[in-house]
Parts: structure tokens; sequence; C-alpha cells
């Protein structure tokens, strides 16, 4: 199982390398203005509104909040390595996601909705719900004993994960290789501390 869990570690960071060869390429441009145009057919009104708010409070304050959460609760539970660990991907993610951001300086779609100073590649929403969501995997839902609060954390931790995701899509914020950039740049942020 192990060996099996860093092969797939091994092919996460190749296509992580590979996305960041081809970033520029025309290939991969085409497909972030295929994938773009198609999120636009979802500008209805509501969803845009449900998804500015939803924006709102994903925002870095909360994800400092998140940390501290998580820490807490792993405090609580006498599972000190796992309050570390924890800790250190989400606060190591959000560094690794900004100095990233600040070396290659890819530029973002221009939403019609959102206006976002920073750059692009990669999404740091993409990079800390990753880590969050395999901090629920793998750390916090092991320890829940009954069935239907474990299904019941799952459903809602992969439901959060994944609108974070099409969050930034659908506003526009970012183009699908930040977000895909993002997730892989978690996986590798999260594996890479858990072998510490």
């Amino acid at each position: 199982m192990k060996r099996n869990l860093f092969k797939g570690i091994y092919v996460i960071f190749a296509l992580f390398l590979a996305l960041l060869i081809f970033l520029n390429s025309y290939f991969l441009s085409k497909i972030d203005s295929s994938i773009s145009s198609f999120f636009k057919l979802f500008n209805h009104p509501l969803l845009i509104s449900l998804m500015i708010k939803f924006n709102l409070i994903t925002n870095f304050y909360l994800f400092l909040m998140l940390v501290i959460v998580v820490f807490v609760y792993f405090i609580y539970f006498k599972k000190e390595r796992e309050a570390f660990l924890s800790s250190f991907a989400l606060v190591f993610g959000i560094i690794l996601s900004y100095l990233f951001k600040v070396i290659i300086r890819k530029s973002r779609p221009e939403s019609d909705f959102l206006v976002e100073n920073s750059y692009g590649f990669p999404s740091s929403h993409a990079t800390i719900s990753t880590i969050l969501f395999l901090i629920f995997m793998f750390y916090i839902m092991p320890n829940i004993k009954e069935k239907k609060s474990r299904f019941f954390l799952f459903v809602f931790s992969l439901f959060l994960f994944l609108i974070t995701l099409f969050n930034r899509l659908i506003l526009g914020v970012h183009w699908f290789s930040d977000v895909i950039g993002g997730v892989l740049l978690g996986i590798l942020v999260f594996f890479f501390v858990k072998k510490i």
C-alpha cells in the first residue's frame, strides 16, 4: 500500500513539473480558454451571487482560522503530531503557493465579477482546500467510529473541496491550469509533510 502511494506521489510530482514546463504553451492556453468559456455558461445571477458570498468566506483569514481550529482540534484529542503536521502543511502550502505566484508571475483571466491583484498560478484556494481535504481524509476520518458520521464528514469535506475549485473557475479568477496546479501542489505538500 505504501509503495503504491509513493508511486502515486511521483506521478503527481511529474504532472506538476510537466504543468510548470508547459504552463505558457499554446496547447495549455487553448485548454484554459476553452474551459474558461465553458464555465461562462454558468453565469446565472443567483449562482454568481452565491459564489461571490462563498468567496468572501474563503479568504486568507478563514484559512488562518482553519489552521488554528485544526491545531486546537488535534491538541484537544491529544494528537500532538497530527496537530503539528496539519498546521505545518497548511502554513507551508500557503507559503509555497505564494512563492510560486511571485516566481512564475502568470496572469489571471479577466473576471467580470471580482478583482484579484495577485498572480494566478497556482491557485492558493485550490492548494489549501486540497490540504484540508487530505487532513480530513487521513487524520480526522480514521478517528470517527460511527459510519454515518464518517460518511457525512466525507461528503461535507468533498463538497467544500469541489465547490472551492469550481468557485475559482465560475467566478473567472483562475485558469483551469491554476486550479490543477494548486491541487497538485496541495497533494505534494501534504504528503511531503506527512512523511516527516
